[in-house]
């Protein structure tokens, strides 16, 4: 009898030791897994850090090294690489850290430390990315502007008249479409082909013309008349649909009147000129169709003025 209660107080004895042992090591388990669950965690944000910086390095790559910011903009794309391979190697090192964890007090300082970490490394790179793109857009910017301005120069217009004179425009201006216009024999005079200027301004609200933008194309203008001494213009003014539109047409002759003016000052007879002023007339662009965001371009090509060749 004594035997049998010995025997029994020892089981008893070794299921009360062994319960917080056994509780222990599920306990620990578990942390084990919610610290390699960081891995996981992480995982998604790291992932769309990867798809930005692969167009990035892209964009990047196709910048000419002669800009002086594409040199810094590589240092930090190489600075960026390497913060996201550290953040990427701390989670991929989890499984022998805590593997070679033997407490739960280690697994604890383990799970904050990678916390810590991952987070302000991912939100470091995320900043800087950012900075970084928007530093691509900029030099971006002026590469697209220098080959524009590249292009512009290769499209210019340049031809010799008669006289000696250099003509120089752009090749969509009024100097290269008037002059291919008057020497094309198997063009004749009509009543329906204008050409515009493109670089004729005048003050807002007048009939004032702005010499300083507009005196180089009304000289290539003087130079056209003498060296085709034949031809007659004829000086058209167009306004917007906008405001009174009696007034519009007053303004409009005035302008072209002074664009007469202005010709004739400069040594064009002025028998061989003439004009008339338009308004709103004969408009380029259909402003009641125009979207509102394009409206004011719209507008913008109905105020002009004209020529159209009368006699060649």
């Amino acid at each position: 009898m004594l035997k049998k209660s010995l025997l029994s107080l020892s089981l008893a004895s070794i299921a009360l030791f062994s319960a917080p042992a056994c509780k222990k090591a599920e306990d620990l388990s578990k942390l084990k897994g919610t610290v390699m669950s960081l891995a996981n965690t992480y995982a998604p944000k790291l992932q769309e850090i990867v798809k930005q910086i692969g167009p990035l390095k892209d964009r990047i790559g196709k910048l000419p090294d002669s800009i002086p910011a594409v040199g810094e903009i590589k240092g930090l794309l190489t600075q960026h690489e390497g913060s996201l391979a550290k953040v990427q190697g701390l989670l991929s090192g989890l499984n022998g850290q805590v593997t070679a964890a033997k407490s739960a007090g280690d697994l604890t300082k383990l799970q904050e430390s990678v916390n810590t970490e991952a987070t302000a490394g991912i939100a470091a790179l995320t900043k800087g990315l950012g900075e970084l793109t928007t530093k691509v857009e900029v030099v971006e910017k002026e590469v697209a502007a220098s080959a524009a301005a590249n292009t512009a120069a290769v499209a210019e217009y340049m031809k010799k008249l008669s006289s000696g004179f250099e003509l120089k425009g752009a090749m969509t201006g009024i100097e290269s479409q008037l002059v291919a216009f008057i020497e094309d024999a198997a063009k004749p005079v009509d009543k329906t082909t204008w050409f515009n200027f493109d670089r004729l301004t005048f003050t807002t609200g007048s009939a004032d013309i702005d010499m300083d933008k507009s005196k180089d194309q009304l000289n290539n203008m003087n130079e056209i008349m003498k060296a085709f001494p034949n031809v007659k213009l004829k000086v058209g003014g167009y306004t917007d649909g906008t405001g009174d539109a009696a007034k519009n047409k007053e303004i409009s002759q005035k302008r072209a009147e002074a664009v007469s003016k202005a010709l004739a000052g400069m040594g064009v007879d002025a028998t061989r000129l003439e004009a008339e002023g338009y308004g709103p007339e004969h408009p380029v662009c259909d402003e009641k169709a125009a979207k509102p965001e394009e409206l004011e371009a719209c507008q913008a090509q109905n105020r002009r003025i004209a020529v159209r060749v009368t006699a060649k």
